[in-house]
């Protein structure tokens, strides 16, 4: 939705939000790129009424809009984690936890789910975030080494970080079972 130089999605763009996101972008960008292609309509109070029905299928999913958003870009995410390749690790959860902070992610060590094999080797790897036992994403990562002083190896070709394809383009999300929902009331036994 676009008020003078603020839209609103009408897809689900990665880069700027999800359907039903108020946004602001220069008028140019929303001009010539997002509204020819039909990824923004100009926030006009029925188009913003229109929009928020995105948000409600949130509220109703229990699922907090904003962690949605933040889901999407992170199923996108492809993960540096720097390991010393002289030295005998397993990939854990700390170093994935350690590894999101310096990008700047904060997540709790019992929101990743490390890969089934553990990881042992330099190279690529998938493994899960997932967000108030309700949302779950699969996140590329690769283990990239790091020399005795603890820099990386510049010769290491590494992919963007962020805005990658997620690895399951159809649904980059996994909404998990509500366990509170499904367990029977005491009264019901």
């Amino acid at each position: 939705m676009c008020r003078q130089v603020s839209e609103a999605e009408t897809c689900n763009c990665r880069s700027i939000g999800l359907k039903g996101t108020l946004v602001e972008v220069k008028k140019n960008i929303f001009r010539n790129v997002l509204y020819p292609s039909g990824d923004a309509v100009y926030a006009s109070p029925e188009n913003i009424e229109y929009y928020k029905k995105y948000r409600q299928i949130s509220i109703e999913e229990g699922i907090d809009y904003d962690m949605k958003q933040l889901m999407m870009k992170l199923s996108g995410l492809h993960l540096p984690v720097y390991m010393n390749p002289h030295e005998s690790w397993t990939l854990s959860t700390d170093h994935l936890r350690v590894a999101l902070r310096k990008q700047g992610v904060w997540v709790e060590a019992q929101n990743l789910i490390p890969p089934k094999t553990p990881v042992t080797l330099l190279g690529e790897f998938t493994f899960k975030i997932q967000m108030s036992n309700r949302l779950a994403t699969h996140v590329r990562g690769t283990v990239v080494p790091i020399d005795e002083a603890g820099q990386p190896d510049l010769d290491t070709e590494l992919p963007p970080m962020w805005g990658n394809e997620p690895l399951n383009e159809k649904a980059p999300l996994e909404y998990l079972k509500n366990t509170q929902e499904t367990e029977p009331d005491a009264e019901d036994k």
